[in-house]
């Protein structure tokens, strides 16, 4: 038996045909609907549900040089996220602020060197735009290796001692 040929996902340039406008049109209506008349703006939402257009995350992070997601790094072993209170709070805390805005979090475990060191790379590499560092250490180096890397860092947790 043949296998069906992918179905191609929608384009910004599908939804302009379907809308009768320009590409630039559904742009400004994706983006906002800066100086977009009324009856274009509904000709492309119109368009956007007829064609199952939704927006490409990865085109506009390349586009824009951000993720549009946030990383909840524990410095703490694994076993504390479920353990400690704290922590699992703080998760759902975030997870339901940054769900209001539409950014996905990342949820990142660094119990060990490795680990950490593995992380950091991967938060420095583009991949989050921020992190928010949990960790029940104070001086905890993770935060100075991010903010050396100019990675945008908030740091929250129970410092002992």
């Amino acid at each position: 038996m043949a296998a069906s040929p992918a179905k191609k996902r929608p384009t910004v340039r599908d939804v302009a045909e379907v809308a009768g406008v320009s590409r630039g049109t559904v742009s400004r209506v994706i983006n906002g609907g800066h100086w977009v008349s009324d009856d274009a703006r509904k000709a492309v939402e119109s368009a956007i549900k007829k064609t199952g257009y939704s927006l490409n995350q990865h085109a506009r992070s390349l586009a824009t040089g951000r993720s549009n997601s946030i990383a909840f790094l524990l410095t703490e072993p694994q076993h504390l996220l479920f353990e400690d209170p704290t922590f699992s709070i703080l998760l759902r805390s975030c997870a339901e602020v940054l769900g209001d805005r539409e950014m996905p979090m990342l949820l990142m475990v660094s119990g060990t060197e490795k680990e950490r060191k593995r992380n950091t790379e991967y938060i420095a590499s583009g991949h989050v735009d921020g992190v928010i560092v949990v960790s029940s250490h104070k001086d905890n180096p993770v935060i100075a290796d991010l903010i050396a890397k100019g990675i945008p860092t908030v740091s929250c947790g129970a410092p002992l001692g």
